[in-house]
């Protein structure tokens, strides 16, 4: 396999803010015990606002099989 070094010239922009900012796994989770303690249910349908990459919205609708995921880039 090539070496890979980071550049500013070969930098992906949301790769590495995904990497610095976002967990995707944690937020989901997160969100999900949290509605499940107040509703006693799971959720089903989220909306990301200012959504950048959409990957909360992609690992929201891995995470069940029938999880609905608006994204919307405000």
């Amino acid at each position: 396999m090539a070496k890979y070094t980071l550049s500013r010239k070969h930098a992906d922009k949301f790769r590495l803010y995904e990497l610095s900012v976002q967990d995707p796994t944690f937020e989901v989770d997160f969100a999900v015990r949290q509605y499940r303690q107040r509703r006693r249910r799971r959720p089903l349908v989220l909306r990301e606002d200012f959504w950048g990459t959409a990957s909360n919205s992609c690992q929201w609708v891995k995470e069940h099989r029938d999880a609905r995921a608006i994204a919307l880039a405000l």
